[in-house]
């Protein structure tokens, strides 16, 4: 409300209120006064607060032909642009492993490769494209962008800017500066919490065609200099897809194909949830990435980078119990070095990529089915941070946390710095060839006995002091022995049991396959009573017999939860073969004279040493009383060597 005192002293107040600008036409050269509003003349009015919906008369889509030279920088906060207000329009309800139903009547188009001259003569070599370039007034390259990057919807300085229910269709360009790179949202010089939410990013609205471009969504830092001193801005809080607040977040995940990059980020704060890339609407058909980059002249198909301030990342679900199946991503495959980047700046911290499915479909069985391009490494992140991929173990949807990972073709699965803790917990990876977990060891220089010295008690001798080791998995028990942490600094230790990955049983490197089970070492669920050893009963799991398991330790400073930065996964053990657990029952107690001494009494069963208590009692109906002395222990089976006594006539097994 603005209010004026006049020289009477009357009082004269006026109210400002947001509008709602209704684009009615798809022709941006409609005029100011022909009776409709098209898309350019709505942003050219726009106001902080303002929103812009849609209502063009026709069935649709509707293709709105990007205008000469662009769109205006939007430079208002609080401005929503809602494509899902054009009658016919309507949001996705389908749940994640589903198909996307959402139905786009909206569509930018930057297709066309028209050009035009540029007004300012002293800019001839800047010409005017189907799309906004990333320049200041005077044509000169604006922090984090340059004259060779256009945008279909420019945002500068604007803070909670959003998008909703729009195709934006474009083209792949030669990138320089008369042909400019062409970015569906471009976020300049802390446009903060933006989000961008149920669009499709070069999927036309037949849900087949592709048009694609260089990138989705960029929001790359905006730096200049102040009296010697680089001050960074930085678009913070980007939300691309669902927010996960529990409102119609199955209408905002969005679909991004045929992209370069499909989002090239430099922010902190970012969310990426509920997504498809390079997987079409059914979830389950992917983008053939070697036909369309061949066809396209393309060195890159890509999906995710962030740098330069880059803490704070989520990729896919955060696991608070809120819509967290719908917040999980699903990516087709990349043609670059490694499937996500983070590079140079601040500290990564905080860093999590949980509940993904990676070339494979929603359903967890649909498979990328054409050619690769190359061998990606699953995760690079230079210089500092930290990194959880997969489950916390927080009891709040652990299980859709775990990432799928299928046909992992590069040699590193985590590819960070010497210093990085890495957690990696609960996920599932397939037909990969990765050449160790969570890295191998001297990979990068990081040297187990180095890296892990500040979480295990020591000294580490060699490398094998950090690495767990499975005996047996006999009689429904796997047992073995882990290494011991610094109780003092990481008190919470989880063994996560895995099938070994198929690809990797011939002689290829270990690697966890799909996650079986977890348990904490020392407690009830362990049956070994010595600090290290563990017991851990399988009956019950449906372990087919012949399978070969391995496990992966994970130490956390804080009890009963792992997060990036607090915890870090141990290595891999070497697998051992599943010997099947007979019945599934408690093993069978067996009492005989000894042949030896016919005045003693031979009691064995079979199964780990110390995962059972020997009761007697002179009647079955007891009292029962353990019996002390230890057990003998070979090949499998316990026996003690017992006086036959009248008070002692039967036994039994008691769980410790």
């Amino acid at each position: 409300m603005r209010c004026l005192l006049a020289a009477s002293t009357l009082v004269t107040c006026s109210t400002t209120f947001a509008a709602v600008h209704i684009v009615t036409t798809d022709d941006n050269d409609s005029g100011p006064n022909d009776g409709k509003t098209s898309l350019a003349e709505a942003i050219e009015a726009l106001n902080s607060g303002d929103s812009i919906h849609f209502n063009i008369e026709g069935k649709g889509p509707h293709w709105i032909a990007t205008p000469i030279g662009g769109y205006n920088f939007i430079t208002r906060d609080n401005v929503t642009i809602d494509g899902y207000t054009q009658p016919g329009a309507s949001g996705n309800t389908a749940a994640f492993d589903k198909k996307n139903n959402a139905v786009i009547k909206i569509v930018l188009d930057s297709i066309g490769d028209e050009t035009a001259p540029n007004p300012n003569p002293e800019l001839e070599a800047q010409v005017l494209r189907r799309s906004r370039r990333m320049v200041n007034d005077d044509g000169s390259g604006m922090p984090g962008y340059g004259d060779t990057e256009n945008a279909i919807l420019p945002v500068f300085a604007a803070k909670n800017f959003t998008v909703r229910g729009i195709c934006f269709v474009g083209r792949h360009t030669s990138g320089r500066v008369d042909d400019p790179a062409i970015y569906g949202v471009a976020l300049a010089k802390g446009s903060t919490d933006a989000k961008v939410q149920g669009c499709w990013f070069g999927l036309r609205p037949d849900g087949v065609s592709v048009s694609g471009m260089r990138a989705a969504v960029t929001g790359f830092r905006y730096r200049v200099n102040i009296g010697g001193q680089n001050v960074d801005t930085f678009s913070s809080g980007l939300v691309f897809g669902t927010d996960g607040d529990g409102v119609s977040d199955r209408a905002e995940g969005n679909i991004a194909i045929g992209m370069s990059l499909a989002l090239g980020l430099e922010l902190p704060n970012a969310r990426i949830s509920g997504n498809r890339f390079n997987v079409f609407a059914d979830g389950l058909s992917f983008l053939d990435i070697k036909e369309y980059a061949i066809l396209e002249g393309l060195e890159s198909v890509e999906s995710f980078e962030n740098g330069r301030g880059r803490e704070n990342t989520l990729i896919g679900t955060n696991g608070d119990g809120v819509s967290d199946a719908d917040e999980r991503n699903v990516f087709g495959p990349s043609v670059y070095d490694r499937t996500f980047e983070f590079y140079g700046g601040n500290a990564a911290v905080n860093t999590v990529v949980a509940g993904n499915f990676f070339n494979i479909g929603v359903d967890g069985e649909s498979t990328y089915p054409a050619e690769f391009i190359g061998a990606p490494d699953f995760f690079n992140m230079s210089g500092e941070g930290s990194v959880r991929i997969g489950s916390n173990g927080d009891g709040i949807s652990d299980a859709l946390e775990a990432n799928y990972i299928h046909t992992g073709l590069g040699d590193k699965f985590s590819d960070t710095g010497r210093t990085v803790p890495v957690l990696a917990r609960g996920n599932n990876i397939s037909n990969s060839r990765y050449l160790g977990f969570p890295f191998r060891h001297l990979e990068n220089s990081r040297d187990y006995k180095i890296y892990y010295a500040s979480v295990l008690e020591g000294p580490l001798e060699t490398e094998l002091d950090a690495i767990p080791a499975l005996s047996d998995a006999t009689e429904g028990f796997l047992n073995g022995r882990v290494p011991i942490p610094k109780v003092q600094d990481y008190p919470y230790s989880v063994v996560d049991v895995y099938y070994q990955a198929p690809l990797n049983e011939e002689g290829g490197p270990i690697l966890p396959g799909k996650h079986i089970a977890s348990f904490v070492e020392g407690s009830a669920q362990d049956k070994a009573p010595a600090p290290g050893d563990f017991s851990f009963e399988l009956n019950g799991l449906s372990i087919p017999k012949d399978s070969k398991l391995v496990v992966a330790v994970s130490y956390s400073r804080q009890m009963g939860r792992f997060e990036a930065g607090s915890a870090v996964t141990g290595p891999v053990s070497e697998a051992v073969l599943y010997g099947g657990d007979g019945s599934g029952q408690r093993p069978v107690l067996s009492a005989a004279r000894s042949a030896e001494q016919p005045s003693k009494v031979v009691v064995s069963w079979q199964g780990p040493a110390g995962a059972f208590r020997l009761l007697s009692a002179p009647t079955v109906d007891g009292p029962w009383t353990e019996i002390p002395d230890a057990p003998a222990h070979a090949q499998g089976v316990n026996s003690l060597l017992l006086n036959a006594q009248a008070d002692a006539a039967f036994f039994r097994l008691s769980s410790r």
